[in-house]
């Protein structure tokens, strides 16, 4: 998820570079598809929000797993 976050950044400054009357191609399979710019930049936030969320929900399932972890290491310990 980082990686894909850091490549979706990367992606974002490259568009925010782009003029409005630049083209803009999305590869969808062999096939590169003309887009508009403002759909393109609106793509990758939705991508951007959407992986931040997932990794907000790793992040809170790792914190609760190391919680139940630590419970269990007590209640072995005793």
């Amino acid at each position: 998820l980082d990686g894909q976050l850091n490549e979706n950044i990367m992606v974002k400054k490259e568009l925010d570079i782009l003029k409005e009357e630049n083209d803009v191609f999305k590869l969808i399979g062999p096939i590169l598809v003309k887009q508009e710019l403002c759909e393109a930049k609106q793509n990758v936030d939705k991508r951007m929000d959407y992986i931040k969320s997932e990794l907000k929900r790793v992040d809170d399932l790792m914190s609760t797993l190391d919680k139940k972890l630590n419970s269990q290491r007590d209640v072995i310990d005793k």
